[in-house]
């Protein structure tokens, strides 16, 4: 079964996606497209809301569905997939290859920011987020969606260079939660120069995280930096505060 309605600033189609998919359904949604494209001469994004696997009723229906893929991909510029599934989760990495739209997956606790996403003209789909009741000395950062080197030269660095104005150190408190997804290819590179660019500006480093790769790297380069580097759970956050405020 397929669902579409257009936001109300008809910049993105949501479309809710379930169990079995009809020639019918597909046929349908190309229909809201191409009346919405010839009417107001505009393409929309998309926003994929996918509940549980659902499944082709049949060749024909695949094959329209392939179809309208074929027809459209050029013209859209973004699709939000909007999944708790596993296989929805990793689909972005899978489409980046074969259509011409930027693909992004959002949880479905997060289906506003989708939305967003998708209605925005720009391709900012994470952002820091400032942690609040911390010493002067201390910043925390919160870190949710996928993080690119605009959130670093907007957010990140400006703060860094602020409060090193009135401190000689610095101690950070790094938060990556279930909110946090990845970092552009962009972001990685900055987040490199940040920590050469910052060597000796820090004291003590609290990284806040479930996500394991993050964990091992931070112990991998720890050794490499002056800073106390201390890696705390989730469940530890109150923990991890403590802590760095010490």
């Amino acid at each position: 079964m397929i669902t579409a309605e257009f936001t109300e600033s008809k910049k993105a189609l949501v479309i809710a996606l379930s169990g079995e998919l009809t020639e019918q359904d597909f046929s349908g949604l190309v229909g809201t497209l191409d009346d919405h494209i010839n009417q107001e001469d505009d393409i929309p994004n998309l926003v994929l809301h996918i509940s549980g696997i659902p499944h082709w009723e049949s060749f024909h229906a695949l094959k329209t569905h392939f179809n309208l893929v074929k027809a459209h991909h050029r013209l859209i510029s973004k699709v939000a997939v909007v999944s708790d599934t596993l296989a929805f989760a990793i689909m972005p990495y899978i489409m980046d290859h074969f259509i011409s739209a930027k693909v992004r997956h959002f949880p479905e606790n997060h289906t506003d920011d989708a939305t967003k996403w998708a209605e925005a003209t720009d391709d900012h789909p994470g952002a820091f987020e400032i942690l609040d009741d911390l010493p002067r000395d201390v910043f925390g950062i919160r870190a949710r969606g996928i993080i690119t080197a605009q959130d670093y030269e907007q957010v990140l660095v400006p703060l860094v260079d602020e409060k090193l104005k009135t401190h000689d150190h610095l101690k950070l408190l790094f938060v990556l939660d279930d909110d946090f997804e990845s970092y552009s290819e962009a972001a990685a590179w900055d987040d490199m120069r940040f920590g050469f660019g910052h060597f000796g500006d820090f004291s003590k480093i609290a990284i806040v995280t479930d996500h394991g790769w993050i964990g091992h790297a931070a112990k991998l380069f720890g050794p490499l930096i002056r800073a106390q580097v201390h890696i705390f759970d989730v469940k530890d956050l109150g923990e991890a505060r403590s802590w760095i405020k010490r």
